[in-house]
């Protein structure tokens, strides 16, 4: 099988096992019915020892159910889960063979809380990069799904479509078919709204800017994403961003296909891991937006330049993400069209506010062998 056939292959799976095999677990934990109905059975508990982290029950079933799945259909493949991970607290060696990465449940604690804004997340890795990407909002029935050159797309009432468009015995008799395609005829193309009618952005005054604070709690930790926030909100004459606005929506991938969907114009974080963003990756990227590391760059040499630079290339298994989406290129006072104009201000947003934020340094999630 060639690399373009498993990627259609490997994402008509991915969109069956997120909708119809996993949503259903996360959503009678999520409403507390069936097997979830109590405490105990709900299992919350500390994650590692961190009060402000957590995991239940059902971050790990719906893991397990995903990889025995993911396992029978292609044995060969790596995994990656956020769950099994984390209980073994070892990082993870890559390579270029194809890698499933996953996150069953992405925002847990929007999950324990009651909030929509959670979602299972699935990405399969080729050569070291995302190439598919499945992040399904349950409580919201929202799929969003892409590959690489191929598009992005969000399927409304997704669990409904998918289960009429796939035979009920699809896990056990997975064949060629045009499942993917009718998927994309009923589906919405990221972004949601024309590049033109988004249109070009000047500086971070004209910015929606998404961020997330982590579950770190160490004192000099929250001092530097303290001192962060106020450069992004004060006024520039204050050496400030006077960012239009800065929000938390509790989850990288969500943050990530606002990003994708045209509703934000930068997401930057320190500390996510690689399978918070890997499915979101592909969303932004294909709906033409840019994806850089996140690393800040407050008080470095290049905070002070006013040249605009190459940000530093983004890496998976490094622990920082800065998203720009879809720019369109701007008009000059000729009324002419600056051909590249919206990639180069991609870049330039990006270095704009990296230069606000404090550099946070994390262990990476994988290194190579």
């Amino acid at each position: 099988m060639d690399i373009n056939e498993l990627k259609v292959e490997a994402l008509e799976f991915a969109m069956f096992l997120a909708t119809q095999v996993a949503g259903p677990i996360f959503l009678d934990a999520f409403w507390r019915r069936g097997n979830f109905e109590s405490d105990e059975s709900f299992g919350y508990e500390e994650k590692l020892g961190n009060q402000s982290d957590c995991v239940t029950v059902a971050d790990r079933l719906i893991e397990k159910t995903i990889f025995e799945n993911l396992k029978t259909r292609y044995p060969s493949h790596r995994f990656v889960g956020e769950e099994t991970t984390s209980e073994t607290n070892e990082r993870f060696i890559y390579n270029d063979e194809p890698t499933w990465i996953v996150d069953p449940i992405d925002g847990t604690n929007n999950f324990v809380h009651h909030l929509q804004l959670t979602g299972i997340s699935i990405a399969l890795a080729i050569n070291n990069f995302p190439q598919i990407g499945v992040l399904y909002l349950p409580v919201l029935d929202e799929l969003y799904f892409g590959t690489t050159g191929n598009g992005a797309y969000l399927l409304n009432n997704a669990s409904t479509t998918i289960k009429n468009i796939y035979p009920s015995n699809y896990i056990q008799n997975v064949t060629k078919s045009d499942f993917l395609q009718k998927a994309i005829s009923g589906s919405l193309k990221l972004p949601l709204y024309k590049p033109k009618t988004l249109g070009y952005v000047e500086s971070l005054s004209q910015c929606s800017v998404l961020n997330e604070h982590g579950a770190d709690r160490v004192p000099e930790l929250i001092q530097k994403r303290t001192n962060t926030y106020t450069r992004l909100l004060s006024p520039k004459g204050e050496f400030g961003g006077c960012v239009q606005s800065l929000r938390m929506l509790g989850a990288a991938s969500v943050d990530m296909i606002h990003i994708a969907k045209g509703s934000a114009e930068i997401y930057f974080e320190s500390g996510p891991h690689v399978w918070d963003f890997s499915a979101a990756l592909i969303l932004v990227l294909e709906s033409g937006g840019a994806v850089f590391s996140g690393d800040g760059l407050y008080g470095t040499t290049s905070s002070d330049s006013t040249e605009t630079s190459e940000p530093k290339p983004f890496n998976i298994w490094n622990r920082s993400i800065c998203a720009v989406r879809v720019i369109p290129d701007r008009i000059d006072e000729h009324g002419n069209t600056v051909i590249g104009s919206g990639k180069k201000q991609q870049k330039q947003l990006a270095n704009d506010v990296l230069k606000l934020v404090d550099l946070i340094e994390y262990t990476p999630d994988g290194y190579e062998q």
